[in-house]
């Protein structure tokens, strides 16, 4: 909103008092969407990695052992690797290409 040429928040005199990065944050919702973007991306992530995971142990145990076991151990530590990893690397990617362009 602008009043008389100059531009006016609604939080004006609270933004005043508080640092220029948290004002942005403020002003912008950023940080929340940020962090409410990496949570989805990681329960996504950590959810299709074990279930891809379980399923491949089984079917290797069941292929190669004649056993339909499915490996939990490795299937949790694999989703939890990659829900934290894949998360990680796109926020990276997102930062540098929002500077860049």
């Amino acid at each position: 909103m602008e009043v008389l040429g100059a531009s006016f928040h609604p939080r004006a005199a609270q933004l005043q008092s508080i640092s220029p990065l948290a004002r942005r944050v403020i002003e912008t919702g950023g940080a929340r969407m940020n962090i409410q973007s990496l949570l989805i991306d990681f329960v996504s992530t950590f959810l299709i990695v074990l279930v891809v995971t379980s399923i491949v142990t089984y079917l290797w145990s069941l292929i190669f052992h004649a056993a339909g076991a499915v490996d939990w151990e490795t299937s949790f530590r694999m989703a939890i690797i990659f829900g934290i990893l894949f998360p990680w690397i796109n926020a990276r990617v997102r930062k540098e290409q929002e500077k860049g362009g």
